[in-house]
């Protein structure tokens, strides 16, 4: 009777654990609207995208001597297309203005739903602004090995980037 009652236990904790493991990396979630999305990383996307457009460097953030790290949360259509975009507010004006208007004219294969349909999908793309020798670079952020997980870019905290997603200002001039 005891070792019955042990695999019960045993078992409601393995089943409660596969229930909080499946919840933690699903790539499904709900949208304010009801649709669903896929959430990817943005390892997934940059390896989906099918047209890259890189961000031109501010003349001014060039001359002012500004840098950084921009991050957009991007809104992916079923057919591939950039919807929306959102940054954070704290992001310097002038890069993220840049570094949107780039993503904006990305492309990416559609991210297929079980039917073989493409899903919208949410994800983000970050861009590193950095001035090299009095020269103004701009290329795609890669973190470091040492850098901590939250920024590695296959990492994805499905809480934090929905919350982002809905905290962050959305650029809407095109």
């Amino acid at each position: 009777m005891k070792d019955n009652a042990i695999g019960l236990v045993r078992y409601v904790v393995e089943t409660a654990s596969l229930i909080l493991i499946l919840a933690a990396t699903s790539t499904l979630c709900v949208a304010q609207d009801d649709s669903f999305y896929a959430r990817l990383p943005e390892s997934f996307i940059r390896e989906s995208a099918i047209k890259t457009v890189m961000p031109a460097y501010p003349e001014q953030a060039l001359r002012s001597g500004i840098s950084g790290v921009v991050q957009l949360k991007i809104e992916i259509g079923s057919d591939g297309d950039v919807l929306r975009i959102k940054v954070n507010r704290k992001s310097d004006p002038l890069l993220k203005k840049a570094a949107a208007d780039a993503a904006r004219r990305w492309k990416f294969k559609p991210y297929p739903d079980r039917e073989g349909l493409g899903r919208s999908s949410l994800s983000r793309l970050t861009f590193m602004f950095a001035i090299r020798n009095g020269e103004a670079v701009v290329e795609l952020y890669n973190p470091g090995l040492d850098a901590p997980d939250r920024e590695r870019l296959g990492y994805y905290n499905s809480a934090r980037e929905l919350r982002e997603w809905k905290d962050w200002e959305e650029i809407t001039d095109k």
